[in-house]
This record gives structure tokens, sequence and C-alpha cells, in this order.
């Protein structure tokens, strides 16, 4: 017994002997007794079809009073780096259910430490840092501490315990420090079963408190999960001074998918409407349909009421770099635009296509003897008009033109008046203009 607990030779022996019962898979680099039950390993590698694991620097302290008694007490478990490299599953492929989570003996890692660990398919893994947590068996069920870890995304906390044995109960919480400037700490609480997991969570984005709850489905080939999220009073200019003020409550209703794509409907309420000439935003609501993968996605059946101001119709089509929105106006008017116009019925369509910073607008709007037409692009401080006509029974417009949206508007344009009598579009005094 001697011999085994204190001799390099045993343990070599002993490592050998493990490494021949998994078929040679396990390999053993740089390995040296530092006491009773303790080591410390430079590497250690373990391959088989689905998986390759590659653990650097890791140590291990166990308490030996413990093993005699049936129990395995490991003060400490710890590497500087693991790697996990996994099989990627065809997309065909579900994931099923394990039979069973037990262990042949009760476990306790009173602390355990990675520096780093990366797992996931070849060349796309997921990196956490700086684990510290600790895990715990006791012939029934599993529980996790986490104390520290580190996301590309965020900091987590929390504690989890699994059933070992079917149906797998689950029950938890967990505390997320987003990366994000401007995310505010979500608390994340899990309860259910391994394949019916139910899970709620509360956060703060931008001061706006936001609240959502999830049924979850890893294993079969139905629906991965349905969220239904809510946010309310979300100011608008918290993410950017230069937008138009409006204060947003907002809810959506989703299914993913096993192969990634989401889908759902979203509705956004504006409790403070009004005049662009009052920097405020003149849509009162906004609801449509959802589909995307989370690099593409499409809008339908999109609604955007602008109470009194009329409303838009259609759908639009976004990518990382391309927002493509094709839209039909309805009983559009223009009072909803500025106060000064008279009351209109305007209805046609309407395309806006966003790329690169630029932004492509067609407009063709009409009602009975009335036309407007606007073609042009706008692009940093300046909108570039290559056609706008508006035809009308007091008159016809045609300018064509730019103008800089700088702390001093500048603009340059050239077109004609044939006609023109702005007090019948507006407030404005009577007259008849022509002019080029």
């Amino acid at each position: 017994l001697g011999w085994l607990l204190t001799s390099q030779s045993a343990l070599h022996w002993a490592i050998e002997r493990m490494s021949a019962a998994v078929g040679g898979r396990l390999v053993v680099e740089g390995v040296q007794r530092t006491g009773i039950a303790a080591l410390v390993a430079e590497r250690v590698r373990y391959t088989d079809p689905t998986l390759k694991l590659d653990v650097r620097d890791a140590s291990i302290e166990v308490r030996f009073v413990s093993l005699l008694r049936g129990r395995v007490v490991v003060r400490s478990l710890s590497a500087q780096n693991v790697e996990v490299e996994t099989m990627q599953a065809r997309d065909d492929e579900p994931l099923e259910l394990p039979q069973s989570l037990t262990l042949p003996l009760p476990i306790e890692v009173q602390s355990l430490r990675v520096g780093r660990l990366a797992f996931g398919p070849q060349g796309e893994p997921i990196v956490l840092a700086d684990i510290d947590g600790a895990w715990a068996y006791d012939g029934t069920r599993h529980a996790v501490t986490l104390r520290t870890l580190q996301t590309p995304w965020a900091a987590v906390q929390g504690r989890i315990e699994l059933g070992a044995s079917r149906p797998f109960p689950i029950e938890g919480g967990l505390s997320i420090v987003p990366s994000m400037a401007g995310m505010g700490t979500t608390y994340v609480a899990l309860a259910g079963e391994l394949n019916a997991m139910g899970v709620g969570a509360v956060a703060k984005a931008y001061d706006t408190p936001i609240t959502a709850k999830a049924s979850v489905h890893a294993f079969g080939t139905s629906t991965l999960a349905w969220i239904d999220a809510k946010a309310s009073g979300f100011e608008l200019r918290s993410l950017d001074a230069s937008l138009p003020r409006a204060r947003l409550d907002a809810s959506a209703r989703a299914r993913i998918e096993r192969d990634g794509t989401i889908s759902g409907n979203l509705d956004i309420v504006n409790r403070s409407p009004g005049l662009p000439a009052t920097e405020r935003l003149p849509v009162v609501r906004m609801q449509s349909r959802f589909a995307g993968d989370g690099q593409r996605w499409t809008l339908s059946d999109l609604v955007l009421d602008g109470g009194p101001a009329g409303r838009l119709t259609g759908q639009a089509r976004i990518n990382a770099t391309t927002v493509d929105a094709q839209l039909r106006a309805h009983a559009l008017n223009l009072v909803g635009v500025h106060e000064s116009l008279y009351p209109t019925a305007l209805a046609g369509p309407i395309r806006v296509i966003r790329s690169n910073g630029k932004i492509d607008f067609e407009v063709d709007l009409r009602e009975a003897s009335t036309q407007i037409v606007l073609v042009g692009a706008y692009e940093g401080d300046r909108i570039d008009l290559s056609q706008a006509r508006w035809n009308t029974p007091a008159g016809q417009v045609e300018v064509q033109g730019a103008v800089r949206l700088s702390e001093h508007t500048d603009f340059e344009a050239s077109g004609r008046l044939v006609g023109f009598d702005p007090a019948r579009v507006g407030a404005f005094p009577p007259a008849i203009l022509n002019a080029r």
C-alpha cells in the first residue's frame, strides 16, 4: 500500500493500466507526485472518434481518508488550459437524452479552477475563462456551484442542481453581468426537467426593465424552445441622442428550431408619439412577424401605425450590412409630418434601402389628382434628391438638388414651379408662382 501511495513508479504503472483500459486513448505527460493522493501533470490527452481532450498544467489533490470510506473528496482540481473538441453532429441528428447520470461513488470537488476552457467543434469553439467553482455528487443528484466564470459576453455566478436519474429534475439560478455597455445584471432561474426546462429571466437594458420566460426542450426532434419577452418604457434616445424622442413598450414571442432559425411576432407601442418638428417619432405602434437565423432576418406582415398620420404596411429584409424595406402607405396624412400642412390621404409604394451607411429611397404617393414622387439618397449629413415632383390642383413643383444637414443647413437646388399656390396646401399666404 505504501508503494502505491508514495512511489513514482507506482504512479506510472497506474497510468499505464488506465490507458490500456481505454485502448491507449489516454496519454499523460510530465506527471509527478506532490504528496499522498496528490499529483501534477504537464499534459493530459484523451482521443476517441467523437471527442478530443487536451489538458495543460493540471493538478489534483484528493483526501486519502475519504477514499477508505468509499467517498471521493477532491480538495482541489485545477488546470491552466483545457480544450475539448467535439465532432459536429449532423443537422438532422437529434440530441439523445442520457439513460443515467449516476456515478459509482459519491464525489465532491471542493475547489475547481480552470484558467481557460475551449469546447465545441473544431474551428468554432466557445471559450470560457477564469472558472472557479465546485461540484458535488451525493448519489442522487449533481450540484454545480460557479463562484466565477468569464465568457466573451458576460461574467456568470450561480448554482445548479441536476438529478442523476430520469427525468433528471433541475433547478437553480444564475447571475449574469453582461460586458456590453448599457446592459445591467440579468438574473436567471431554472426549474423543471432536463428535457422540459422552464427558464425565467429578469434584466435591465439602458435602464429599461425586461422580463422573459422560456420553455426549453434540448433533446428530441421538435422545437428547441419557446420564448416570451417584454420590455417596458424604453427611451429611444438612450441609444443615440440624435434619434427622435420615443418611449417604447415591446413584446416578442418566438420559437427556436434546432437548425438555429427563429420565428415569431413583435409588437412595439410608442407611449409618446408626436410630430417630427417636436423631435418625436410619428409612430404609434409597430407590429410584425419575423424570421431569421441570426445573420439574415425577414419582417413580414409589417404594420407601422402613425395614428392620425396614417399607416405603412409591407415587408423588410435585414442582414449585417443591408436593410431593404418595401412598404405601402395607406391614408398618409401630411399633417402628421408638419402641422402647417393640410390634411391628406395619400397612398402608394415606398422603397427604402440602407447599405453601408447610405439610405436610398423611392416614394410615389397619390390621392385623387395629387402625386408626390421622391427619389434620392441620404448619406452622412447629406440628402441628394435626383427627383422630387409634386403634382397637385394647387400647381406643380419639380426639384433636383442636395441638402447638407450640418450646424447651418446648406442646400443647392434647381427646379421649376408651374402655377403653384402655397395657400392650397397649407397655412401659407396665397400666390400664383411660376419659376425656374
